[in-house]
C-alpha cells in the first residue's frame, strides 16, 4: 500500500545529568521521557491518520542535523508533519539539552568566544554550523537560499510543525533572557540574535515564515509537563523527582495549566508576494493538521493535581 505522505517525529536528548553521559549523538539516554513521549505521540499519529494516508517515523535527534538529515530522506512535497519533542526557548530548540552536564555546549562556547580576528558576525556564522540546536537566525543567516528551499521542497502543501517543549511559542527572542549570565554562554548565545542588541521573532515564527510552514508551539510561564497512566489507568502527573517513574508508553507530554498552543500561519504579503508574513493564531490553534478551540485542548478541573492534563480525547487517541 502505498503511503500518501509521511510524518517525521524527532526527540532531542533529556538533559540526564547522570554520568558517564551516553554516545553522542546515537546513544542511549538514561533518561528516555522524550524518547518514550515520542513513540506515544507516533502510536497517537497512527490511530488517527492510519497507514493508507501516512507513514509514521520516530528519529532520535540530538543535533539539527539528525532532524535535517531525516528530512532530506523524504521525496519532495511529501512531509505533511515534522513533530520535534525537546527542551526549548523562544530562541531555539535544544536538542543537546545540558548533554554531558553541559560540558559539550561550554567547550564550543568558549572556543568560538576565544577566536582571534573575527567578528561577532563571523562567530555567530560559526556557531549556527556547529550548533547541536536549531537557534534563531540559522533559517534566515546560515543557510543559503539553495539549502533553505531544499528543506522547504521536502513538505507537502500546507505542511505543519509542532514542538512539543517549553516556550519555544513566545513570539520574541530577547538578549537579556539567554546565556542565564554565565560569561562564556551570554556572548555565545547572543551572537544568535546577529547583534545580541534588539528582540527577534521567536523560534517558533522563524520556522513558519522561513520553511514556509504551519508551526504550533507552547506560550506561557507553565512550559509543559509529562503524563502517565498507572496501573489503575488513572492519568496523572509524571513523577520526575525519586521515585521517579519509569518513562514507558504511554508517556504523555501536554502543555501545563498555565501555558497554551499558539499557531504561526505563513502567508504572501498581499501587497508584496516576495514577502511572507506570519498570522498568530490563539484562540483555534492547529494540531495534527486540524483546527482546535482552546476549550478542546484543556481537561477542565478545579483538582490541582489534574490541572494541565492533556484532554480526553488525546488520551483516547493514543492506540
Amino acid at each position: 500500500m502505498v503511503s500518501k505522505g509521511s510524518i517525521l517525529i524527532a526527540y532531542g536528548f533529556s538533559g540526564s545529568q547522570r554520568l558517564p553521559s551516553p554516545t553522542f549523538p546515537d546513544g542511549l539516554d538514561y533518561d528516555r521521557s522524550l524518547e518514550m513521549s515520542a513513540r506515544t505521540l507516533a502510536g497517537i499519529c497512527k490511530k488517527l491518520f492510519g497507514p493508507s494516508e501516512v507513514e509514521v517515523k520516530v528519529v532520535q535527534a540530538w543535533t539539527k542535523k539528525r532532524l535535517f538529515d531525516a528530512l532530506d530522506k523524504e521525496p519532495n512535497g511529501h512531509v505533511r508533519q515534522v513533530h520535534v519533542l525537546c527542551h526549548g526557548g523562544e530562541s531555539g530548540l535544544y536538542l543537546a539539552y545540558h548533554y554531558d552536564r553541559g560540558n559539550r555546549l561550554d567547550g564550543r562556547a568558549k572556543k568560538i568566544n576565544a577566536m582571534v580576528g573575527k567578528t561577532d558576525q563571523q562567530k555567530a556564522i560559526e556557531q549556527w554550523k556547529q550548533e547541536d540546536a536549531i537557534m534563531v537566525g540559522h533559517f534566515i543567516h546560515y543557510l543559503n537560499k539553495g539549502a533553505l528551499q531544499s528543506i522547504r521542497d521536502k513538505h507537502a502543501k500546507d505542511a505543519y510543525w509542532h514542538i512539543w517543549g517549553c516556550f519555544s511559542g513566545e513570539e520574541k527572542a530577547y538578549p537579556d533572557t539567554v546565556g542565564s549570565g554565565d560569561p562564556q554562554r551570554q556572548p555565545y548565545f547572543a551572537r544568535f540574535l546577529y547583534g545580541g542588541k534588539s528582540p527577534v521573532d521567536g523560534i517558533a515564527i522563524q520556522i513558519a515564515r522561513q520553511l514556509q510552514v504551519t508551526c504550533t508551539a507552547a506560550t506561557g510561564s507553565g512550559g509543559a509537563e509529562y503524563w502517565v497512566r498507572d496501573k489503575g489507568r488513572n492519568v496523572r502527573k509524571a513523577r520526575t523527582q525519586k521515585p521517579a517513574d519509569p518513562a514507558v508508553e504511554p508517556f504523555w507530554l501536554w502543555t501545563r495549566y498555565n501555558s497554551r498552543w499558539v499557531t504561526y500561519k505563513p502567508k504572501i504579503d498581499p501587497t508584496d508576494p516576495k514577502k511572507v508574513i506570519v498570522e498568530t493564531v490563539k484562540d483555534t490553534p492547529t494540531l495534527f493538521q486540524w483546527t482546535w478551540r482552546q476549550a478542546d485542548l484543556v481537561f477542565s478541573t478545579t483538582v490541582e493535581e489534574k490541572k494541565g492534563r492533556p484532554p480526553q480525547w488525546m488520551i483516547d487517541a493514543y492506540r
